[in-house]
């Protein structure tokens, strides 16, 4: 009975298959990863990187703050 047991133990699961690092995309699948990864990139720098990078120059200059609370404009709207 033990050496049943010891058997079953011994036997391991199979071996997944890996790609090597050189194994990724090549001819049409790059492509196709090129084609889907660029309209994103592009969505995300105007959406998002553009703006954070434009309000933290904007929140660096102090003279701006200035400019706003001087603004007659702005004091009627926000309060």
């Amino acid at each position: 009975m033990t050496a049943g047991i010891a058997r079953a133990l011994t036997i391991s699961p199979p071996r997944v298959w890996r790609p090597a690092w050189g194994g990724g995309a090549r001819g049409s699948e790059l492509s196709w990863a090129i084609a889907f990864v660029v309209p994103y990139l592009a969505v995300l720098v105007a959406f998002v990187a553009y703006p954070v990078g434009y309000g933290l120059w904007m929140g660096s200059k102090p003279g701006l703050y200035a400019d706003l609370l001087s603004d007659p404009r702005y004091l009627n709207t926000a309060f």
